[in-house]
Parts: structure tokens; sequence; C-alpha cells
């Protein structure tokens, strides 16, 4: 019996040291990738670290309930655990939820890339309108600097809501 304890130990340590691996092969694939898309895509640094930071968040949540698994934790107390959790996350969600949808569109922002720093914009909302040029995009707003002078931070999820007309430098 003690036997087989010591060989599941050896197996969840050796597995444990993969995953630590797995981790950090993957968290440097992701900074290489979004490094190089970055550099061809001429977004600014600042911008690349913070999507290589939320990257390696929510890879080490991805990494951390896998050991949780390999641990021994079964499903049932994972269910009991998930739920507390989730529950907690979806109250929490709930009050700040305008934050995160400007985080994930800063995400998509990033990527698809409809518009660059130093394009000039109209963002029509009706009858109202925003013209400027974007100075800078942050996880939660674009800056435009408006006509007259002034700066306008635009929440990132309203570039999705509202239709904008991009003019390229």
């Amino acid at each position: 019996m003690q036997f087989f304890l010591n060989k599941i130990l050896d197996i969840d340590i050796i597995l444990t040291i993969l995953i630590i691996i797995f981790y950090f092969v993957l968290t440097k694939t992701f900074k290489k990738f979004i490094t190089q898309y970055g550099n061809k895509r001429q977004i600014p640094r600042t911008q690349r670290v913070k999507f290589i930071r939320l990257s390696k968040f929510f890879l080490i949540i991805f990494c951390i309930l896998i050991l949780t698994m390999i641990w021994g934790l079964n499903m049932k107390d994972l269910w009991v655990i998930s739920s507390v959790i989730l529950g907690f996350i979806g109250a929490a969600l709930f009050a700040v939820w305008s934050l995160l949808s400007n985080v994930l569109a800063a995400y998509i922002l990033f990527f698809s890339k409809p518009f660059d720093i130093g394009d000039f914009i109209i963002l029509q909302d009706g009858g109202d309108s925003i013209k400027g040029e974007i100075i800078n995009m942050t996880t939660f707003y674009v800056k435009i600097k408006l006509e007259d002078g002034g700066i306008a931070m635009i929440p990132n999820n309203m570039t999705f809501q509202k239709t904008i007309i991009k003019y390229s430098n």
C-alpha cells in the first residue's frame, strides 16, 4: 500500500512540474507572439505589456485549476468551491460589468485594430458627434484630442456601440 501511495505522489509531483513548465513555456510563447504582433502592427509598448500581463493572469488561473485536480481535489469538492467562487465573482461582475466590458473591448481593439493612434475619427451618437485625433488607447478608454484642443476619454466598449468614421494619417 505504501509503495502505491509513493507512486501516486511521484506522478503528482511529475505532473505538477510539467504544468509549471507548461506555464512558463506558454507565457514565453504568448509574450513573443504579442510582441511580434504589436511590432508588426506598430502597437505601443505600454499596450503590449498590458496584454502580456492579462494573458499571464488567465494562464495562471487555468494552471491553478489543473493543479487542484492533480492534487486530489475531487469533483464534488471542486463543484462546491466553484459554486461559491462563481457566486462571489458573479456578484462582483455585476457590480463592475462596465469595467470588464472595457477590458474585453480593449483586448478586441488590440487585435482587430479598427483604428490607430494618430487617426482622426468622428464618433457619431445620433445627432451628436465627437471629432478628433486618437492620442492614446488604454485598457479602459480611448483618449481623443478634440478639434477645440480639449481631451475626450471614450470608454472602449462605446467604440463597438457607436458609428465611427476613420480618417487615417
